[in-house]
C-alpha cells in the first residue's frame, strides 16, 4: 500500500501535464508566444513604474504592480479555468499589442465633502446656470485620474469618441502642456464656469454638469487628423487622430502612447509633474 502512495502522485503529475500541454483553446483564441509574453509583462511594468501611486493625502485606487499576461485575456477566454497563455487569434493581425493601466486619487471624505456643502450653500437662485456653474466648478476638485494606453489603433469614424481628445468651454482655448520631452501633442481643456453646462433635454442648468478639467497627451505617432464639435449643452470638444503604421501591427513595439489626465487643472498640473516623461518616451519606436 505504502509504494501506491508515489505511484499515484506521479499519475496525478504526469496527467496535469499532459492536460495542460494538450488543450486546445476555443475557436478564436491561441497561446501566446514567450516573446510576447515578455513583452506586455514589461510594457505593463514600465507603465507603473513611470506614473505616481501617491498624491498628497488623497486615497488611492487603481491597478495593481501584479501584472500576467497569460492571464490577461481570462476574462473573455471561454473556458476560464483552462485560459493560462490564451490570447485572441486577432492579436498582432487585426488588433495591436495593446494594454492599459489606470489610477485614480480621491480627495478625503470629509473635506470633499466640506467643499460641496460650501459650494451648494453657495447658490442663491437655482434658476441661475452661472451661479450653478460656479458652485459646481467649485466643487471639482476631489479626485484626479490618469489613464495609459499604448498602440492606440482604431478607423477614422471612431476618433469622434471622447477617448481620443478633450472636451472644453468654448470661451478658453486649450491650453499647450510644457512637457520635459518633446510629445506629438499635450493639451488641456478647461471646463470653466464661463461655459455653463446645459441639460441636454430642459436647457437648463445641469445640476450634475462635469466641470472637472481634462488633458490628453500623445507620444510617439504624430496627429493626422483634427476634428472639432461644438454641443448645445455648452462645450466643445476636439478628437484626434493618432498615426498608426498597420505593417507594423505584428511587431512587438510600441508606435504611440496615449495618456489621458482628468482633474482640476492644478492637480493635472501636480500630476504631470510626477510621471515619468523620459521613461514613457524611451518606450515609443523611433
Amino acid at each position: 500500500m505504502k509504494k501506491a502512495i508515489p505511484f499515484l502522485a506521479i499519475l496525478f503529475v504526469c496527467f496535469q501535464t499532459s492536460t495542460a500541454q494538450t488543450y486546445k483553446p476555443q475557436n478564436g483564441f491561441r497561446m501566446l508566444r514567450q516573446d510576447e509574453i515578455a513583452y506586455l509583462n514589461n510594457l505593463y511594468q514600465s507603465f507603473y513604474s513611470a506614473i505616481p501611486h501617491e498624491y498628497k493625502d488623497w486615497r488611492g485606487n487603481g491597478d495593481t504592480k501584479e501584472f500576467s499576461a497569460v492571464k490577461h485575456w481570462c476574462n473573455v477566454e471561454p473556458d476560464f479555468d483552462k485560459c493560462t497563455g490564451i490570447c485572441p487569434t486577432t492579436l498582432g493581425k487585426v488588433d495591436p499589442y495593446s494594454i492599459s493601466l489606470n489610477m485614480d486619487f480621491t480627495m478625503p471624505d470629509q473635506e470633499s465633502s466640506g467643499l460641496m456643502i460650501a459650494a451648494y450653500q453657495s447658490i442663491t437662485d437655482y434658476t441661475n446656470p452661472v451661479q450653478i456653474a460656479k458652485a459646481l466648478k467649485a466643487a471639482a476638485k476631489s479626485k484626479v485620474s490618469i489613464r495609459i494606453y499604448n498602440n492606440i489603433y482604431a478607423a477614422d469614424a471612431s476618433f469622434s469618441s471622447n477617448e481620443f481628445g478633450i472636451s472644453y468651454c468654448p470661451k478658453i482655448p486649450p491650453v499647450k502642456i510644457q512637457l520635459p520631452i518633446n510629445a506629438a501633442l499635450a493639451v488641456m481643456g478647461i471646463r470653466s464656469d464661463v461655459c455653463p453646462i446645459l441639460d441636454e433635454s430642459t436647457k437648463q442648468a445641469d445640476m450634475h454638469g462635469n466641470y472637472y478639467d481634462n488633458a490628453f497627451i500623445v507620444l510617439g505617432k504624430p496627429i493626422i487628423k483634427k476634428a472639432e464639435k461644438q454641443y448645445d449643452y455648452g462645450l466643445k470638444s476636439n478628437s484626434y487622430a493618432i498615426a498608426f503604421d498597420n505593417k507594423q501591427i505584428g511587431k512587438l513595439i510600441n508606435q504611440n502612447i496615449m495618456i489621458r489626465i482628468t482633474g482640476d487643472a492644478a492637480d493635472i498640473a501636480a500630476v504631470i509633474k510626477m510621471i515619468d516623461w523620459k521613461k514613457l518616451d524611451s518606450m515609443v519606436s523611433k
